[in-house]
């Protein structure tokens, strides 16, 4: 599927990683960011999260968030002196450099290996190592398949599970889009069985959208509205 040994060499000892999400990120950018952050950081690397810009604040509560760096709030030599040494760079849920806005510099200043983590079609030709599938319906399922192929799914924790399924609910818009394939579900139940409390997650993404709220409420009192008549 990937070409898994070139990935394995690379994690072989301990190195200095920073994992980029792309600009404005989403729930599948930051948790699949996360994700991969906690496992890495388990296996006794060292890592840095960077965040072009700011991340939704309904995904406030997401693990390993202290690890982000926003890139917005850094000037550029800031950021590039946090980058000097880095021996892997990942990049997550973007496969265009155009999709980092301001930061695009990131990747044309260092020097480290790159691994693009991707779904999206059409990925650029920047890294060195692409594992990519856009049959996928989110990256968080690519990663996840990654941790299986490296034959790790054992070092998967309930934190790295819960930010991989936040990646997998926000993509497919709670497994109703169209993309969704068996091994999606069959994903989503394998990182249940890592203790994710399914409801709880759904909860904090969209119980902390007010718009959504709202919509939500409009919808409740256009419901009871049409169906008065009928109680009458």
């Amino acid at each position: 599927m990937y070409n898994i040994s070139i990935l394995k060499e690379q994690l072989a000892r301990p190195k200095q990683v920073a994992v980029v999400m792309h600009a404005r990120p989403d729930g599948d950018a930051l948790g699949t960011s996360l994700a991969l952050a906690l496992f890495l950081s388990a296996q006794g690397h060292s890592v840095h999260v960077i965040a072009p810009t700011e991340y939704p604040t309904f995904l406030s509560w997401l693990p390993g968030l202290d690890a982000v760096t926003v890139a917005a709030h850094c000037t550029r030599e800031d950021l590039l002196a946090q980058i000097k040494g880095i021996d892997l760079l990942f990049c997550v849920d973007f496969s265009a450099a155009s999709r980092l806005d301001e930061s695009a510099y990131i990747l044309e200043q260092s020097d480290a290996f790159k691994v693009i983590i991707d779904h999206h079609i059409e990925p650029e030709n920047f890294a060195d190592l692409l594992l990519w599938d856009p049959k996928a319906a989110a990256s968080a399922e690519v990663l996840f398949q990654v941790f299986e192929a490296l034959g790790q799914k054992d070092k998967v924790t309930l934190s790295v599970a819960t930010c991989l399924y936040t990646g997998l609910v926000t993509d497919t818009n709670s497994f109703k889009n169209p993309n969704i394939r068996p091994i999606t579900h069959r994903i989503a139940a394998e990182l249940m069985e890592y203790g994710v409390d399914t409801f709880k997650v759904q909860r904090l993404i969209y119980g902390n959208q007010p718009s959504i709220g709202c919509i939500s409420l409009v919808l409740q009192l256009v419901s009871v509205w049409l169906c008065y008549p009928l109680c009458m």
